[in-house]
This record gives C-alpha cells, structure tokens and sequence, in this order.
C-alpha cells in the first residue's frame, strides 16, 4: 500500500457546546432532545439531510418493541406522529398484517410510522428542545488528550473544522467517535447480513392477501421464482398506507458495515434486485400488476459493526435470565445498566444506540429503533447531568439518571 504524507494544518472551531452529541438517528435524537431538556447547550451533528437513520432514510418503518421500550422520547414521537396520521399500530406480533383503525398508541402494540411524517416529527421535537441542529456534516475524528475529548472534527461542505464540547455523546451507530477517541471496541458482522430497503404503491394488498390464502402453493411459487430471479430473498408487507408495501432487498451475509466498498456493492445490487423483482411479480403476483417502485432506502441497512466495551459488558445469559441491575436504565424482560454506556478509556463519552456494550450475542434485542432511542435517551441525560454538575459520567451517581429518566417518561423504570 501506498501513502502520502499531509501537511500540517490549523482547523478553526466554529462551534461549541456543553453536549455534543454525533449521529441524527433514533439515538443521537432522543439524547439531544434529553439533553436539551435538562437546560444544558446540546448540539446535534449529522452526516444526511435527515434526521431519524433508519427510521426514516433506511426506511426501517416498523418500530417493533415498543410493547417493552415505548416510553420517552419513542412515545412522544409515536403520539406526534398518530395526530399527522403517520402511524398504524399492529394488533399483535401473531397478526403482523392486522391494524387497529383509529387508534391512538398506548405501548403495548408495534407500530409502523410514515418515514417522511417521522422526518418531520423529529425536526419538531428537536427544534422545539432548542437543540442545535447541523446536518450534511460528517465525524472523522476527534481532538482528545488523556482520555478526555476536547473537539470533534467534521468535514462538510464547508471544509473542515471542528466543535467543542464539555461531554460527548456518540450515536453513530458504529461507534465512531468512541473508536476515533482510542476506546476498545469489538466488531462483528450480524448473521442477517445487510440491505437495502423499498416501498412499492398502488399494490392491492387485499387482493395478494386473497391470493395467498385461496391459492397458497401458486404463492408460494411465485416468490420462490422471485428469489431465484434476484438472487436472495425479497419480501414485503403493510406499510402505513392502504396501496403502499415496504419490504426488503436480497440480504447480503458476508458485507462489512465498515467497508465502503461492501457498502456500495449492496446499494447497487440491491436497487437491480428491487427493480428487476417488481417486473417479474408485476407479471405473476395478483394485486401487484399496477405496482410501481416508489423509493429505495438512502441509507443502508448495517445491523451490527462496532461494539464499546464498556464499564460493563451485557450478556445473553444477562437477558435469558432477566437480570435485574441496580444502575438499570431500562427495565422490561432484562435491565440495561447504564455502565453499558460508558466506554472504557474515555472519560467524557457517552454511548447510545446498537454500539453500546454488549457481547455479540446480546446485540439483537438491543438494536431495534426503540430501545436505540432509549438507551440514546438515558445517554442524552447522563450527558447533560456531567456537564452540569462537571464530572466524568462514570463518576456520575447513577440514581440521578434513573431519576431524570423517570421524569422524562420512563414508566419502567424503579425510582
């Protein structure tokens, strides 16, 4: 391999904040809004023109676990969103493809939201916590000594430069900022691989449901020919609106999430897989023959990368056996504690969503858009108590969180 040597160069810092919080997806919005909150200066950074990640330019419309994690901030923004008309809530996870008709959410259901109404939303909510927002910048690293963060630099259109901060929050989603600060990490591929995700309108949904149910086998066929013609499974479902389905591209098992060049390979077979597979069922599926593709996902579908390691590591024999922690920053079936959020090797980071410490196996329950949201909401807190108060968040007594958390909506949880 070759390299080139770079000059050295001044970078100015053209922001600064208390809070700093990297990655506008379901993790990093719940921890800007939280800290916000708490009345501390919260600046929110990301790389796309949207907030939400996958929620919203992944196209990840089913937010499922909210029976277990629909408190906070997930449930503010699931309210929002029935008053716009931009949620549907399932009856049951026995009945995906059932919906409750007019009715508003309550926790106990999964529900699929409108991408573009969830967009909005969460601009909203943002603005309205008066945090500072900037999109179209991108983390490439970080200006640390000792363990302590002093600036994040980004690089946008506007060249590069960087801002300042008390605490840092990361929310990427591959840990970026905590793997740019030296924190160890682990990295593992997750076994489902990854994709790209579609939404196809004008589908009679009634019509193919039909279909499958008078004539299962000739359905059946029909969509193993699909993934024969693709290359991989392709499926879909109910989305919000009557005559729209979203579903996904052919999985791709071996890709790195890290690789742009992995990255890139499933973007574009995934969009050939997408428009190929809806002429063949255009010709074959009842109910699909008007179907027309309207969008792909902007942002691939990478379910697992980097993991922190952190103050503590939570297991699957911690989940199995519903263990319960006295530092737990969400309790449903098995507590999180919050030492899983604090990386070991820096002292002013905080981390929320699918990279917090857990052990591989551990990852999936944990991944999902709502308990993201809340773990991203538990940092957000922990993130402004530090700031305020001046210390490093592992030093932080963990009943304030709790407390704040309870305060901030979360009914799970032991105050």
């Amino acid at each position: 391999m070759r390299f080139i040597v770079e000059k050295e160069r001044r970078t100015p810092v053209t922001d600064e904040a208390e809070v700093v919080v990297a990655g506008g997806g379901p993790a990093g919005v719940a921890a800007a809004i939280a800290s916000s909150r708490l009345g501390v200066k919260t600046m929110l950074i990301e790389r796309y023109g949207c907030l939400g990640g996958l929620a919203t330019g992944g196209l990840v419309i089913t937010l499922v676990e909210t029976e277990r994690y629909g408190v906070g901030v997930v449930k503010e923004a699931i309210e929002r969103l029935d008053e716009l008309g931009g949620s549907r809530l399932r009856k049951a996870a026995s009945e995906p493809n059932t919906w409750i008709e007019g009715a508003s959410f309550s926790g106990e259901e999964s529900v699929n939201v409108d991408p573009e109404l969830l967009k909005h939303v969460l601009n909203e909510m943002v603005l309205e916590a008066s945090v500072d927002l900037l999109m179209h910048s991108l983390v490439v690293g970080v200006d640390a000594d000792g363990g302590v963060i002093k600036h994040v630099i980004l690089e946008d259109k506007s060249g590069r430069h960087a801002v300042a901060g008390n605490t840092f929050v990361d929310a990427t989603g591959d840990a970026d900022l905590a793997a740019a600060a030296g924190a160890p990490y682990d990295h593992d591929n997750h076994p489902w691989g990854i994709n790209i995700d579609f939404r196809f309108g004008g589908v009679d949904i009634g019509k193919e449901t039909q279909f499958k149910e008078e004539r299962p086998e000739k359905h059946r066929g029909v969509l193993e020919g699909l993934s024969e013609h693709v290359g991989g499974r392709m499926y879909w479902g109910p989305s919000v609106r009557k005559d729209v389905v979203w579903g996904g591209a052919p999985h791709k098992h071996e890709a790195n999430g890290l690789d742009p060049r992995d990255l890139t390979m499933v973007e574009v077979e995934g969009r050939r897989a997408v428009v190929t597979g809806l002429e063949y069922v255009k010709a074959r599926m009842p109910g699909m023959e008007e179907a027309f593709l309207l969008d792909t996902s902007s942002q691939v579908g990478v379910r697992e990368t980097r993991r922190i390691i952190g103050d503590y590591t939570l297991t699957k024999e911690d989940q199995v056996g519903g263990r319960r922690f006295e530092d737990a920053i969400s309790s449903s079936l098995f507590d999180i504690p919050y030492r899983c959020l604090i990386p070991r090797g820096v002292d002013n980071l905080l981390v929320g969503g699918r990279c917090i410490s857990t052990t591989h196996e551990a990852q999936g329950p944990i991944r999902n858009i709502p308990p993201c949201m809340v773990t991203g909401q538990a940092a957000g807190v922990a993130a402004a108590l530090s700031a305020k108060m001046g210390i490093q968040p592992r030093k932080l007594d963990h009943q304030l969180v709790i407390d704040e958390l309870v305060e901030q909506g979360f009914s799970n949880l032991r105050k």
